[in-house]
């Protein structure tokens, strides 16, 4: 990190991500995430599931924090954007031990429409989230790394384990925005209302992959006629739910 290297004794993958180096992003630079290098493959972005893999091999691990040049890079608040389009993309935050974020509506007059790729990486102490009514996209694991560089990125969340609680405006708008891009246990609120009963609008066609992964507070589950694909794991690790009519 900035051509130095740091060595670090560590009892988890949390402890090891509150040890790296966590530098403020700075205006021309957006933040890349935390990258692994086991010595056998490319730098790839750091998880968990890799971290204990490696401890399990019992095999070194060189980590490095990638950032990217950026021209477009503002600064609201608490928060790091670009401008593209007249809409703006979230890239990252100055705060990376705040417990709740919200994500606003608008930044200058203009729609809050993406949270970008490690916006938000490793902010592990985030327990509440509450997205806005503009929100079209969150990064996920489908993410590309900024141009010219080729690859994955890391999702805007990753890390972000302890996240218990999400604020959404509509079930619409949820199901058009999320595809997997969390990887905690959390109860989804619409509108400040728990969602228990979830009855999809029958404007809605299709369930992307991973929609309301790991959603516990789900209990029972409605789908209308006119839904002709549900994607993967769509409703995985919603462990309460008990009922499911079609």
């Amino acid at each position: 990190y900035n051509g130095e290297t740091k060595a670090v004794n560590v009892s988890s993958y949390e402890d090891l991500i509150k040890k790296l180096p966590r530098s403020q992003n700075n205006l021309g630079y957006i933040f890349g995430g935390y990258y692994f290098n086991d010595g056998q493959s490319q730098d790839r972005p750091l998880t968990s599931k890799n971290f204990d893999y490696i401890v399990e091999k019992n095999n070194d691990m060189t980590i490095s924090i990638k950032w990217y040049p950026s021209s477009k890079t503002k600064v609201w608040g608490d928060l790091f954007y670009e401008v593209s389009n007249s809409s703006i993309t979230i890239v990252g935050t100055k705060n990376h031990t705040a417990t709740s974020v919200e994500i606003p509506n608008t930044i200058d007059g203009m729609p809050v429409t993406k949270v970008g790729a490690g916006a938000f990486a490793w902010c592990t102490d985030i327990t509440t989230l509450t997205l806005n009514n503009n929100l079209k996209k969150i990064a996920g694991l489908d993410e590309p790394l900024p141009k010219p560089y080729t690859g994955s990125s890391v999702p805007a969340f990753n890390g972000c384990g302890k996240i218990s609680r999400i604020n959404a405006s509509s079930i619409n708008s949820w199901i058009n925005l999320n595809q997997r891009s969390f990887n905690s246990k959390y109860d989804l609120y619409i509108n400040n209302k728990k969602l228990i009963d979830l009855v999809i609008p029958n404007e809605i066609t299709e369930i992307p992959s991973g929609c309301f992964y790991s959603c516990i507070s789900l209990k029972s589950i409605t789908l209308h006629d006119k839904v002709v694909s549900v994607g993967i794991q769509s409703f995985a690790q919603c462990t309460n739910v008990s009922k499911l009519d079609l």
